[in-house]
């Protein structure tokens, strides 16, 4: 994967109207890249915490036979979050006001994931072998 990819996500930022966080996750909850405004806590915290919707997600794909996730959103308050695959072993998170259009920003989600998924691979984390 390519080591910098903060402006993917602050070009997410501001062409995607209500937009105001944009993240870059691992599948098992470490933040890749974020966009500048996100702190270095706050994008642990919030890819620790997309990562747990993504498996609480396809928690309901294996039970539900409804075939792939392909999409959670969580419409909180005053914000709202919407969070999707973006290759394999990434997830792409963003966090928006909460009167945004879910879908524009789904379809800008994907348009970015689909110019740039081959960027956005990330091999699985496997325990390394003990030495004898």
């Amino acid at each position: 994967m390519s080591k910098d990819l903060t402006w993917l996500m602050t070009s997410l930022i501001e062409q995607t109207p209500g937009v105001v966080e944009a993240l870059l996750l691992s599948a098992d909850g470490l933040k890749v890249t974020c966009d500048g405004q996100l702190d270095t806590d706050a994008a642990d915290q919030m890819a620790a915490v997309c990562s747990g919707l993504v498996a609480l997600g396809e928690g309901f794909e294996a039970h539900c036979a409804a075939g792939r996730l392909r999409s959670l959103t969580v419409a909180l308050s005053d914000r709202q979050v919407v969070v999707m695959e973006a290759g394999d072993g990434t997830i792409l998170a963003v966090l928006a006001d909460a009167e945004a259009d879910t879908g524009a920003i789904g379809a800008a989600m994907v348009q970015l994931i689909e110019r740039v998924r081959r960027h956005l691979n990330i091999p699985v984390r496997t325990a390394p072998t003990p030495t004898p």
